[in-house]
């Protein structure tokens, strides 16, 4: 069965992909408080796309929904959010926090509008190649801001207030910029380069070349969850694609990793630093009881966590609502505190949609890694093989980092996400169709 690609069906697609660039791109920028009127608009102007062609796909006949095992979860939390926005209107009204809210949850709208567009259905395979060179684009000019702004020490849009980011800046000549860019995408790329040097779909020299911008760009970001989240990805592609005998891949990785290394020193070295040192002054704290202040942001995300799991009492199974706030006592700020927004992904679910967002959403991460495994073990082609390989490796890093940091539900990465488990379904789909061909002959 064949189905004609229309203007629009070409229209939501280049949308889909150009949702996506922006979000890793610019939609960080959007939530700065300085951004003001132009970020409310061009949320607005993002959310009323994406309705639209929602609701263009749900009417139009001529389009198709290929049906997965994600279905079900998408569906469910798409329920939660709607009774979450139904529950916070009028529990709070429309408050600017109800708002930010709703910017974090209507782009799983996308997972429905690629899994229902025959353009991407019909050529699934191109239309993640154009997502992955759009994806590459999006870490080299996010990478290359974040390390000039480090160096240039970029006026930094929150108070930096604490000794740590202090004394960063007078002794090793750096600017914490983690607020400033879009850091996410500097977790998902790692892995998306090996797996293209493996296919041969990228050089050596290009792959080394964007691997260390991407390694430069995450020390100077300082973020230890990020530095977790990608030695975390980098073992379980290891671990993968060892078990599939691919040995020279891991050759061609390893060699990939240690000339970005020699690179990556060389650089820092040039500004009278020491890249082990730059990190390790991160974690040290983790390891010294001494060190109270820097100490002080995870006892403040635990307390932020509890706040909401107490909020989550108040009303189990539906919780209380998009544009709920908690108030805490800071260890950072010495004093309470009133938050909107989460670092705990999970607890946040669990205080503002209740047992049914949070066990629909555990429920996608878990279909997603189901899905995911059973391209990889059922596809004889090596470009789907990788491209589940990856999935999986950036699906667990990320549920892993959401639990400090909220990747997962965030305004660079959640497009990504979605639209990636949409291209799961589809690639799913696509492998069981041609199992129940083959059955039938």
């Amino acid at each position: 069965m064949s189905y004609k690609a229309t203007t629009i069906n070409k229209a939501i697609s280049y949308f889909i992909l150009a949702f996506v660039f922006v979000s890793l791109i610019f939609r960080y920028q959007l939530r700065m408080p300085n951004a003001g009127y132009y970020a409310t608009l061009a949320n607005l102007l993002l959310a009323a796309i994406t309705l639209g062609f929602a609701l263009k796909v749900l009417i139009n006949k001529k389009n198709i929904h290929v049906k997965s095992k994600l279905d079900i979860p998408f569906a469910l939390f798409s329920i939660a959010i709607f009774i979450g926005l139904i529950n916070g209107y009028f529990r709070f009204g429309i408050t600017q926090d109800y708002l930010n809210d709703a910017r974090y949850f209507y782009p799983f709208l996308l997972f429905f509008i690629v899994t229902s567009t025959s353009e991407i259905y019909m050529d699934v395979r191109k239309f993640t190649k154009k997502m992955i060179t759009l994806l590459l684009l999006s870490s080299l000019i996010v990478a290359t801001y974040t390390i000039f702004a480090s160096l240039l020490h970029f006026d930094h849009p929150l108070d930096i207030s604490s000794p740590w980011d202090l004394k960063l800046i007078e002794l090793e000549g750096f600017t914490r910029v983690a607020t400033l860019a879009p850091e996410g995408i500097l977790l998902i790329t790692p892995c998306v380069i090996f797996g293209l040097l493996h296919v041969k779909k990228l050089s050596l020299v290009k792959g080394c070349f964007l691997l260390a911008l991407n390694m430069l760009a995450l020390v100077v970001t300082f973020t230890r969850l990020l530095v977790v989240g990608v030695v975390i990805s980098i073992i379980l592609y290891f671990i993968i694609v060892a078990l599939k005998g691919h040995i020279s891949a891991i050759a061609k990785v390893l060699l990939a990793i240690s000339l970005v290394f020699v690179f990556t020193q060389a650089f820092f070295s040039h500004y009278g630093a020491f890249a082990g040192n730059l990190v390790m002054l991160r974690f040290e704290p983790l390891f010294n009881a001494q060190s109270v202040y820097d100490i002080g942001s995870a006892e403040h995300r635990i307390e932020e966590s509890k706040a909401f799991l107490n909020v989550f009492q108040e009303s189990p199974s539906l919780g209380t609502g998009l544009g709920t706030t908690v108030t805490f006592y800071s260890t950072i700020f010495h004093g309470y505190v009133k938050r909107g927004n989460w670092h705990n992904a999970y607890s946040m679910l669990l205080g503002k949609l209740g047992l049914l967002g949070f066990l629909s959403f555990i429920l996608i991460l878990i279909s997603l890694f189901s899905e995911s495994i059973f391209v990889f073990r059922k596809s004889q082609d090596l470009n789907s093989k990788l491209f589940a390989i990856v999935s999986i490796v950036i699906i667990a890093s990320l549920t892993i980092t959401s639990f400090g940091e909220s990747d997962l539900i965030s305004l660079d990465l959640t497009p990504f996400f979605i639209v990636l488990a949409g291209l799961i379904g589809l690639y799913a789909s696509k492998l069981r169709a041609s199992e129940e061909v083959g059955h039938g002959l």
